[in-house]
């Protein structure tokens, strides 16, 4: 799957839920290990159990996004490293 595609990931126990516009599907794998392999430049870790594709984002409203129509949260925790990243989309 191109990396391309990647709208989402969502921890799942020892598995990883992979959003894209075809559908999801669940890899045997941790987002901790995966966020080592992922480009920096891309994904992003949004809380706890998310990562989001940096080009997917659509926009921010308080503790949550809007990845792909999707709201995710955001934990105060990746709160600033989001931001570093992620530029809003001009309007």
């Amino acid at each position: 799957m191109p990396l391309a595609d990647i709208q989402w990931l969502e921890a799942y126990d020892n598995y990883v839920k992979v959003y894209t516009p075809a559908g999801r599907l669940v890899v045997p794998d941790t987002l901790r290990r995966l966020l080592t392999v992922l480009p920096p430049t891309e994904f992003v870790r949004v809380h706890k159990s998310y990562v989001v594709a940096l080009r997917r984002v659509e926009r921010l409203a308080g503790n949550q996004r809007a990845v792909a129509g999707k709201e995710l949260p955001l934990g105060a925790a990746f709160r600033q490293d989001f931001l570093r990243h992620w530029q809003e989309p001009a309007r």
